[in-house]
């Protein structure tokens, strides 16, 4: 129903994980989204297009201190993230799923979400027909638009997985 919960789950490795949050809770701020576990936290700090903020677990006094500090306060479904961590976890968001998937890009590089529950092919989901859209960046991965069309290791956008796009002047 319209109404009705969703449940997402990210696999997250240690370093750093390009992904993006389709589903998110009415409140999207960073403390309820990925709330920390104190000391214990494997999540140190998050990287958005023009954000950031990490877990401090100690003040400048040497005294126990957790929380999240940066520019970054809440989570978009339309943005992108950098997440570090120190190990192997399991990010597990409950909350609305977002739907929208229009995309307002402006010149330079933007960090965006690709939120579709299934995996889709950039041949077929980009509209490039001005040939706005120079490259687009992912986690290991990247494609350039060539003349004969998208050309590189990527291929299609993954489920939860956060791209960079880069747009030339053109179509900012």
């Amino acid at each position: 129903s319209e109404n009705s919960e969703y449940i997402s789950a990210h696999s997250l490795k240690a370093g750093y994980n390009l992904l993006s949050f389709s589903v998110l809770p009415e409140d999207q701020s960073l403390n309820l989204v990925i709330p920390g576990a104190g000391s214990e936290s494997s999540i140190l700090g998050i990287i958005g297009e023009g954000v950031a903020a990490s877990y401090i677990h100690t003040d400048s006094f040497g005294n126990n201190f957790y929380g999240w500090f940066g520019s970054l306060i809440y989570l978009s479904p339309n943005a992108g993230y950098w997440i570090q961590c120190t190990r192997d976890n399991i990010l597990i968001v409950q909350g609305n799923k977002n739907k929208n998937s229009n995309f307002e890009l402006h010149t330079g590089s933007n960090l965006i979400s690709y939120k579709c529950a299934i995996p889709g092919a950039i041949d077929e989901l980009i509209q490039n027909e001005n040939n706005c859209i120079d490259g687009i960046l992912g986690q290991g991965v990247a494609a350039l638009s060539a003349y004969s069309g998208w050309v590189g290791s990527l291929t299609e956008l993954l489920p939860g997985s956060g791209y960079w796009f880069k747009v030339n002047n053109e179509c900012g």
